[in-house]
């Protein structure tokens, strides 16, 4: 799955629209730079703390997105590793 396919099933699956799903992908971008040991879902409210102050972006909005995001990551994964069931 390609960053495009990414965005696009986050906005498919949040019924958000596919620009504000990207900003908000990008906001996580740069705060993953900065933060490296604090990027998964158990530090979602600084994520999205720190995603809404860039990004100018409704705290709800974010949170939706990112539950998305990693909800698909996790599906990804599962689907790749055979023995993660």
């Amino acid at each position: 799955m390609n960053h495009t396919e990414v965005i696009q099933t986050i906005a498919e699956r949040s019924s958000i629209d596919v620009l504000t799903c990207e900003q908000i992908i990008k906001g996580y971008e740069k705060y993953c730079e900065s933060n490296i040991t604090r990027t998964s879902r158990k530090h979602m409210k600084t994520i999205i703390g720190h995603i809404s102050n860039e990004t100018l972006i409704d705290s709800l909005t974010c949170q939706v997105v990112m539950e998305n995001f990693f909800d698909l990551m996790k599906a990804q994964i599962k689907s790749k590793i055979p023995f993660m069931k």
